[in-house]
């Protein structure tokens, strides 16, 4: 089936856009090659992790990130198993 990212509901949602994502391509190029993988990879955690927050999950505590990061793994699984990293899948 299709996957769909849980929705909160918060009161940016009705608004859209919900916002926007900046990357930044030379961070992600340095923290992928200090990482040996692919800056692809790292650009589609952080794609999904700006997507997460546009949808008002935060990761300021232990539990947020916990959560946060098992929503990116549910995602990764679905969207492109080819570039997840290997504790994702």
């Amino acid at each position: 089936g299709d996957f769909q990212i849980p929705i909160r509901r918060h009161k940016t949602y009705d608004k859209l856009p919900l916002g926007d994502i900046f990357i930044s391509v030379d961070a992600a190029r340095k923290k992928s090659n200090a990482g040996n993988y692919p800056m692809e990879r790292e650009i589609a955690l952080l794609i999904m992790h700006g997507l997460l927050h546009l949808e008002g999950h935060q990761d300021y505590t232990v539990n947020q990130r916990k959560k946060m990061f098992a929503l990116q793994k549910k995602m990764f699984r679905k969207v492109n198993l080819s570039l997840a990293p290997s504790d994702f899948q």
